[in-house]
């Protein structure tokens, strides 16, 4: 560290004694990063990610997000099988958690393989924090890890493509509004429609520097208050992908003003397996002198999610099903909506999100 801080140092010396020249400084953790980057270069922002990530040292971050979901399961196959055939062996089988050395931030892991995951595990390893592979998992990932899979076969875990037709493809109202929850794809959505000339906003609405009163939910909450339309303060986008805070949902608390304001919206609502997105909250944000996600959420009081929920997985995975059953009920009751379901693990979404919104494919992944 020493050695790094007298580097530093130095280039900052000589840019002070030659003037002429910019020093421009970035923290590459920062989420304002590619913001930041974008407005000194004048480069598209979602020209900017993680790439050549140590999935070990930042599991969290997204880098290439279906690069690293694809090798994740494809990986949690390989390992179910090896643990299949130590079973019949009678050698110990652990649970497949090196999944988390190819974490992705946003959410975006390649296909889940539900029928070859192998649940046995250690019990010794559990108490003490170990996932049966060397690595420390925290407690909260393991607790009640097993009862997660019997949510699998029901409707409101798995994306339904049969909510538009192909005479809607390309045809989609605008705005776009993501519904889906925090952690589940929504930059992913952005960089899409970023990518295909879409205006779209994700977690600002309202200039660049971060700050609380700039985030598309204090703008919807603030027009609310005031009595006016929900979205109508909150800048001229064609897409918002993420109106909440992380832990402050107006996909959930303000849906009915939503509707008002724009009754042709086109809703998105993506999916991803609760256990990875579980693992997802509760390491976000990296760093870790912030308290996570999963944590922030667990107090928040959300609607449907009161003070104190979220001890485990399956207290996570109730909650999101009853939000996906609410937004299907909401759409049926109200069908100048369209409802589009994403399920960001499936390795045909980019083909199926060209065909829906008229994009071109390679824009996902970004």
């Amino acid at each position: 560290s020493s050695w790094y801080c007298g580097h530093a140092e130095r280039v900052r010396s000589l840019i002070d004694k030659n003037p002429l020249q910019t020093l421009v400084e970035i923290d590459i953790e920062d989420h304002m990063a590619g913001t930041r980057m974008a407005e000194m270069f004048g480069v598209e922002e979602q020209c900017w990610g993680h790439a050549n990530v140590n999935a070990n040292i930042h599991p969290e971050l997204d880098g290439d997000e279906v690069g690293l979901a694809m090798k994740f399961h494809k990986e949690k196959r390989r390992d179910s099988k090896q643990a299949k055939q130590m079973k019949g062996s009678g050698l110990r089988a652990g649970v497949v958690h090196n999944a988390t050395s190819n974490y992705s931030d946003d959410g975006d892991d390649g296909e889940s393989d539900d029928d070859d995951y192998d649940n046995n595990y250690n019990e010794k390893d559990e108490q003490n924090g170990n996932d049966g592979n060397g690595l420390y998992t925290d407690q909260y990932e393991i607790e009640n890890e097993r009862s997660v899979w019997t949510f699998r076969n029901r409707s409101c875990f798995i994306a339904q493509k049969s909510n538009i037709t192909k005479s809607q493809y390309g045809q989609l109202s605008t705005p776009f509004i993501n519904l889906g929850m925090p952690k589940m794809g929504s930059s992913s959505l952005h960089k899409f429609f970023r990518c295909g000339k879409v205006q779209s906003s994700h977690y600002l609405c309202k200039g660049n520097g971060f700050d609380e009163s700039r985030t598309c939910r204090q703008c919807i909450v603030n027009a609310i208050e005031r009595g006016d339309p929900p979205l109508a303060s909150c800048g001229d986008y064609d897409a918002f992908m993420q109106i909440d805070d992380g832990s402050n949902l107006p996909q959930i608390s303000h849906l009915k003003e939503i509707h008002e304001e724009k009754p042709n919206a086109t809703f998105v609502l993506t999916f991803r397996p609760i256990e990875d997105w579980y693992r997802s909250l509760s390491n976000w944000p990296p760093k870790k002198m912030y308290a996570s996600m999963r944590d922030r959420m667990q107090k928040a009081n959300i609607p449907g999610f009161p003070s104190g929920r979220g001890k485990n997985t399956d207290e996570f995975a109730e909650w999101f099903c009853g939000h996906v059953d609410n937004v299907r009920n909401f759409v049926a009751q109200n069908p100048s909506h369209t409802l589009v379901e994403v399920d960001i693990t499936d390795p045909t979404v980019g083909d199926y999100m060209a065909e829906a919104f008229g994009i071109n494919s390679s824009c996902w992944g970004h």
